[in-house]
């Protein structure tokens, strides 16, 4: 059964999907579903951004390894621990006071303002890059790294 609307002017019929009322209502309706859309994202972002995220070694730690990749201690922000061999520039080196510098290390700590982290730069021997991720002693492994078959199996 199709739905018409009369026009009381012409007397003629038209099928109610045609109309202008219609359409403005089906436009308000799409907006009020993006503005409901739009409201959700920003209050589940919200309540994520409340959320705790715990720095597991500690404030001793976490203070010695701010002063280490020459950022301030922030109380609020979860700690991101990253491991870098210190040794291969202009990726990851060590500038002539000893800290942190290279393209990965400045990635990762534009990466940690944009999420809301402190990010702490461990440098670490090549060797013990992988194992230091499988313990969990840091978060992340940045350090030029090609892909092989025995790495893919670690």
């Amino acid at each position: 059964m199709k739905v018409y609307r009369e026009d009381p002017r012409t007397r003629t019929r038209t099928p109610w999907l045609k109309t202008r009322a219609w359409r403005v209502a089906h436009k308000t309706a799409r907006k009020a579903a993006l503005l409901l859309v739009c409201l959700s994202l920003a209050g589940a972002f919200a309540l994520a951004g409340c959320g705790g995220g715990g720095t597991g070694a500690g404030a001793d730690s976490a203070a010695s390894g701010s002063a280490a990749s020459g950022l301030g201690s922030s109380a609020s922000a979860p700690v991101l621990r990253v491991a870098m061999e210190l040794a291969y520039p202009p990726f990851e080196t060590k500038d002539d006071a000893g800290n942190p510098e290279g393209i990965s290390v400045d990635f990762i700590r534009d990466f940690g303002e944009a999420y809301g982290y402190e990010v702490i730069i461990e440098n670490t021997a090549w060797d013990g890059l992988i194992p230091s991720l499988q313990t969990g002693k840091v978060d992340c492994i940045i350090s030029s790294m090609t892909i092989t078959e025995e790495r893919e199996e670690a």
